[in-house]
């Protein structure tokens, strides 16, 4: 931890199978095994006292479980520090608004823009998905990420789409939107 920086959090949980989150998983398992195992209120104090100004929580998906975004989130905004949520944005919209009084900013995944991808080929919800997105961008700073799979999620079509979508959020205020897109190497 470095002063003035963000802690990152994560839980062991992922909802979709990635070979990013395998590899991660691992790593995770390695570093519990060890014994490393800190409460939501010593996690909040030891970020404070380490001069850093919040938690990130983020490596694999946060919303799986979280009740411990929600509870540590409220601890560190306790304390006067910032909580930024890294999602795949896939969860339903009560747990949203249980999160959002205590998260300032969000990146969320947008996995693609065709159901077929997005439902059939990753098991997600892209419905759901768009919704977590409009109603997080009305509260919240949100910055989102599309992982391109190349003949998968990458079509002229899609992208056009999906930026359109993304300028039309907020009443066309989403052309401020930070939008990120990666290309797979997988």
């Amino acid at each position: 931890m470095q002063d003035g920086g963000m802690v990152s959090v994560a839980n062991v949980y992922s909802y979709f199978a990635c070979c990013q989150f395998r590899v991660l998983m691992s790593q995770i398992h390695t570093h519990l095994a060890d014994g490393y195992d800190i409460g939501l209120a010593a996690l909040a104090e030891d970020t404070l006292a380490d001069g850093n100004i919040g938690v990130a929580y983020t490596y694999n998906e946060a919303l799986v479980g979280y009740e411990f975004v929600r509870d540590t989130a409220r601890l560190v905004r306790e304390r006067g520090m910032k909580n930024v949520l890294v999602t795949n944005g896939t969860a339903e919209l009560s747990v949203l608004e249980e999160l959002l009084p205590y998260i300032d900013a969000m990146n969320i995944d947008l996995k693609g823009f065709s159901e077929t991808y997005v439902n059939q080929c990753l098991g997600g919800n892209l419905q759901m998905n768009l919704a977590f997105i409009e109603a997080a961008a009305r509260r919240c700073h949100v910055e989102l990420t599309t992982l391109i799979v190349p003949g998968k999620n990458d079509t002229e079509e899609e992208m056009r789409q999906m930026s359109a979508w993304i300028a039309s959020l907020n009443g066309g205020a989403g052309k401020e939107i930070p939008y990120q897109d990666r290309k797979s190497v997988v």
